[in-house]
């Protein structure tokens, strides 16, 4: 009988599914890493598409300090998770849409 942790990968690959777990599992440990790196306040990891991780900052200022912050951020990804293709990083400000929903 297989594990669990050799199960969920072949059923998410079944279903179409592993590529986007995988990418959630990267913008999660993204997040982590913001946390315990300092980054400015409000900024988040909101997606990994075709090898981009996009990375929304509340304000200009915010966007300068975080852009400093990638190439240490890409390398410790890259370390985490070998087989993903995370090629650059692309960092927007929030839309007023999502300040209003804070």
């Amino acid at each position: 009988m297989d594990h669990i942790s050799a199960l969920l990968p072949k059923v998410l690959q079944k279903r179409g599914l592993k590529g986007q777990a995988d990418a959630s599992i990267v913008v999660h440990k993204a997040n982590i890493w913001f946390d315990h790196h300092e980054a400015p306040q409000g900024t988040e990891a909101t997606m990994l598409r075709d090898g981009i991780l996009s990375i929304e900052v509340d304000t200009s200022t915010a966007a300068q300090e975080c852009h400093m912050m990638t190439g240490e951020l890409l390398d410790e990804l890259c370390k985490q998770f070998p087989n993903m293709r995370i090629n650059k990083v692309c960092i927007k400000r929030k839309t007023e849409k999502a300040h209003q929903a804070i």
